[in-house]
């Protein structure tokens, strides 16, 4: 079954970027994907230390609770990324995350490996950001979608854009907004049924 991993990355319990996870579990069911949820506050791993490891083997290994993360982020067809932006970035736990596939990095640009190998399937894969930051400043979200663009090609997938979504803070406040789920629905409806 086509598989679906959701990152939800917000520090906070039923914060804002929890509701468009847990909405997009409902809209990939629809839509036929195998739906995993994983909150990133419940693992308990380290930022990348930069041992240099990998470049041997293409492998991280710091050993915690990174390591089950790893077959999730290579084995979806599709990945949705959500998260809060802070000082506007990413924050500490999806960066720490994204620092984590530096062995990602080191198979691909050191070792000349496919991340990978199935071309086909690598072709399928896709990923979507949701965001929310605080601020309606034009460039709110500028740093930390590089950041996932950056990500994308390093575990890759193809980067299919996302949905931003300004002025939302309060613990909340999102499922408050009018259109919020209609937006979401309609952006990924289209994102599981692209075809290669």
């Amino acid at each position: 079954m086509k598989k679906v991993l959701i990152i939800a990355s917000s520090p906070r319990k039923n914060g804002n970027t929890d509701f468009l996870g847990q909405w997009s579990a409902d809209i990939a069911q629809q839509n036929n994907y195998e739906t995993e949820i994983i909150y990133l506050r419940d693992y308990r791993f380290s930022s990348c230390i930069a041992c240099g490891a990998c470049n041997q083997d293409g492998r991280c290994h710091v050993k915690d609770e990174m390591i089950p993360m790893y077959p999730k982020i290579t084995g979806s067809e599709k990945i949705i990324f959500a998260a809060p932006i802070f000082f506007q970035a990413l924050g500490a736990l999806p960066k720490a995350l994204i620092d984590r596939t530096q062995c990602y990095w080191a198979a691909h640009y050191v070792l000349n490996e496919k991340v990978i190998p199935d071309e086909a399937f690598r072709r399928k894969r896709g990923l979507f950001a949701l965001l929310c930051g605080a601020t309606n400043l034009s460039d709110t979200f500028i740093c930390a979608e590089k950041s996932l663009k950056v990500f994308a090609s390093t575990i890759e997938t193809k980067y299919e854009g996302g949905l931003f979504f300004p002025e939302i803070d309060e613990k909340g406040s999102i499922a408050e907004k009018p259109d919020v789920k209609e937006q979401l629905t309609l952006a990924l409806n289209q994102f599981f049924q692209k075809q290669v």
